[in-house]
Protein backbone atom coordinates (compact mmCIF):
# COMPACT_ATOMS: atom_id res chain seq x y z
CA UNK A 1 0.00 0.00 0.00
CA UNK A 2 2.83 2.36 0.88
CA UNK A 3 4.55 1.45 -2.38
CA UNK A 4 1.39 2.15 -4.36
CA UNK A 5 0.95 5.50 -2.65
CA UNK A 6 4.58 6.41 -3.31
CA UNK A 7 4.17 5.45 -6.95
CA UNK A 8 1.04 7.59 -7.29
CA UNK A 9 2.75 10.42 -5.48
CA UNK A 10 5.68 10.27 -7.90
CA UNK A 11 3.33 10.27 -10.88
CA UNK A 12 1.46 13.25 -9.46
CA UNK A 13 4.70 15.12 -8.86
CA UNK A 14 5.79 14.51 -12.44
CA UNK A 15 2.41 15.33 -13.97
CA UNK A 16 1.47 18.30 -11.85
CA UNK A 17 4.97 19.61 -11.20
CA UNK A 18 4.16 23.00 -12.67
CA UNK A 19 0.65 23.16 -11.21
CA UNK A 20 1.67 22.55 -7.60
CA UNK A 21 1.67 26.34 -7.22
CA UNK A 22 -1.96 25.97 -6.20
CA UNK A 23 -1.34 23.91 -3.08
CA UNK A 24 -4.97 23.81 -1.99
CA UNK A 25 -6.01 22.22 -5.27
CA UNK A 26 -3.14 19.74 -4.99
CA UNK A 27 -4.18 18.79 -1.46
CA UNK A 28 -7.76 18.27 -2.59
CA UNK A 29 -6.50 16.02 -5.36
CA UNK A 30 -4.58 13.87 -2.88
CA UNK A 31 -7.58 13.66 -0.55
CA UNK A 32 -9.77 12.65 -3.48
CA UNK A 33 -7.33 9.90 -4.48
CA UNK A 34 -7.12 8.63 -0.91
CA UNK A 35 -10.92 8.40 -0.77
CA UNK A 36 -11.08 6.15 -3.83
Amino acid sequence: MITSFSRVEMLLCCKYKEKIINIKQFENLIKYILLI
